[in-house]
């Protein structure tokens, strides 16, 4: 709602933006104060990062960019950027505040509770099912997914709009597809990446532990903190919604921003801010200490860029940590922590979606003061 409010306004994403990242930032301290809440630091800024994959991310690309062209606002489709991190902005604040409405009120669950839910899920748990019975459930899950945003944007397209669907044909049979690849792509993941993500990432501490593991406790550390660079990096640019901003992009800036440079620039992004969610992780800081230095650099440099990247880099931060990157980086924050004991393991996805904003933004600082093109602009 606020996104196409900015559209209609015409207002700079640098200023629709402020406001909900300062009540995020407040009620981070406010929790952070709280015994019970603190905990869920983590897990709030994490949420922000999944709220946008595979299905709803490009949807919501073009349903930005579409609206900006037709209201007419700025020359190029940039102005329609920006609505995918406005989806995953109030995502945080709302975990933090129901958070902390919980712990004032005593609505959690005590740890003894918490510890009866594994015995009590295993107890209702049948026989293993089939593989019709996984194909089933997975359709369903697909047709919950997609079928209700249909309906939705067929009635808003009939009756508000009052606008034939055209090409109804190609429409239908784009959903049917749609459908199938989604049910193909979810029996892949409860198959195939998760299970090796939950095994790659649980084992992936072995590398090292209090009694030196594989490779002592330096070069282990160091091994784990290159294979999260690696996972983000490689992950990132498998992720279906980051394709598509790729695609989206160079498209609106006629080929001046390529497909290939948003990408890569972005899971660069991922794996650098993977780095420093397991080194917090491995050493013990709070949550504070790397989601609120790194959202003030962003801050600072989204004040400095130019508006079509801000645009790009807020955007890119919500399309990196979708269906394939997150069970990978939930399981090797979880092994991590279990390895060093203590600790929480959550954080990793928020670090994946505010650095790579970090490096677009970055980058079109570097391409505007060393592009003669872009200078001329600017001082023009």
């Amino acid at each position: 709602m606020q996104g196409i409010y900015r559209f209609v306004k015409g207002r700079s994403l640098k200023v629709t933006i402020m406001p909900g990242l300062i009540i995020c930032i407040v009620l981070t301290f406010i929790a952070a104060m709280d015994k019970n809440a603190k905990d869920l630091i983590g897990v709030a800024w994490d949420a922000g990062g999944i709220t946008t994959g595979t299905v709803t991310a490009p949807l919501v690309l073009a349903l930005g960019v579409g609206m900006a062209r037709v209201l007419g606002k700025g020359d190029t489709g940039m102005s329609g950027f920006g609505i995918i991190t406005l989806c995953s902005i109030w995502p945080i604040a709302l975990v933090l505040a129901a958070a902390l409405i919980f712990s004032w009120t005593g609505m959690f669950m005590t740890p003894a509770q918490f510890a009866a839910l594994p015995h009590a899920a295993a107890a209702e748990a049948g026989g293993g099912g089939n593989l019709f019975a996984l194909f089933g459930e997975n359709f369903l899950e697909a047709c919950s997914s997609l079928l209700p945003l249909i309906a939705l944007l067929f009635l808003i397209q009939k009756i508000v709009l009052k606008e034939p669907v055209r090409d109804l044909d190609h429409v239908i049979l784009g959903i049917v597809f749609a459908l199938l690849g989604l049910l193909l792509f979810k029996v892949g993941l409860v198959t195939g990446l998760s299970p090796l993500g939950d095994q790659v990432g649980g084992k992936a501490t072995l590398a090292f532990s209090p009694d030196g593991g594989l490779y002592g406790t330096l070069w282990g550390k160091l091994i784990v903190l290159a294979f999260a660079f690696a996972v983000g990096y490689g992950a990132s640019l498998a992720e279906p919604a980051l394709m598509s901003l790729g695609i989206t992009v160079e498209e609106v800036t006629a080929g001046a921003f390529k497909k290939f440079l948003v990408m890569h620039s972005v899971a660069f992004g991922v794996g650098m801010g993977l780095i420093l969610g397991i080194a917090r992780i491995m050493y013990g800081w709070s949550s504070l200490a790397i989601v609120l230095p790194s959202y003030t650099l962003v801050v600072l440099l989204s004040l400095i860029s130019e508006e079509k990247y801000v645009n790009i880099g807020w955007d890119s931060g919500g399309v990196t940590t979708g269906d394939i990157t997150s069970p990978i980086l939930i399981a090797l924050g979880l092994g991590v922590a279990a390895a060093v004991g203590g600790a929480d393991g959550f954080s990793l996805i928020a670090m994946g979606s505010v650095w790579p904003i970090i490096s677009v933004l970055a980058l079109g600082l570097f391409v505007n003061r060393t592009t003669p093109s872009a200078r001329a602009e600017q001082s023009a």
